[in-house]
């Protein structure tokens, strides 16, 4: 089972249409989350908690944003929960 302090740090990943994806994840459990794509940049903050193999991202207006997630060393794998089944997995990289 994963806990929050092993997840903690900053991660990047590459999405399938170019797009990019940057998550910090800090020791208060406070998260920032940037989706780059051509000139569009998204941004969210909150706070996060893990359960099991699930990563909660708490957005600014209460919704949470829940993915299924798989920690191999400084590689996670992500996968938005009720989101499009055929869609791949991101896969994050822990910078160092």
């Amino acid at each position: 089972l994963l806990k929050a302090e092993q997840l903690l740090g900053q991660w990047t990943a590459s999405g399938t249409a170019g797009e990019s994806f940057q998550m910090s994840l800090n020791q208060d459990l406070t998260y920032t989350w940037k989706y780059t794509k051509g000139q569009k940049t998204d941004a969210l903050q909150g706070v996060f908690g893990v359960e099991q193999n699930n990563l909660a991202l708490q957005v600014g207006d209460g919704s949470v944003l829940l993915a299924e997630v798989e920690l191999q060393g400084d590689l996670l794998k992500f996968r938005v929960i009720g989101g499009d089944p055929d869609s791949p997995a991101l896969t994050f990289h822990r910078g160092k």
